[in-house]
């Protein structure tokens, strides 16, 4: 399978050839259409878990993700992780391995 954002154009490229699971960020910001807030703009980063978690139930509800991602060049990449983690779970989320 291919990770790529829902609607990319890695996505349609896969087409109905390449399995395709969409992907989302938990640490970054989007717009209401579903694209991602560029890095070189302010705000663009998701630096706290409650609002990640949030963000993580919109992404699987209204855009289909099935997998998230949270960038590890953060210094808080781990505990920022463990904390969407506990908080999705919290939510009732079940999360599982795709491969």
């Amino acid at each position: 399978p291919v990770l790529a954002l829902p609607k990319s154009q890695l996505a349609e490229a896969c087409g109905d050839r390449v399995p395709l699971i969409a992907e989302g960020f938990a640490d970054r910001r989007y717009r209401p259409d579903g694209s991602l807030i560029p890095r070189t703009e302010p705000d663009a980063f998701v630096h706290d878990p409650i609002e990640a978690v949030t963000q993580v139930e919109w992404l699987v509800r209204e855009k289909g993700v099935r997998s998230v991602c949270v960038h590890g060049d953060n210094p808080e990449a781990v505990a920022f992780t463990r904390a969407v983690r506990d908080g999705l779970v919290a939510r009732g989320f079940t999360l599982k391995s795709f491969a």
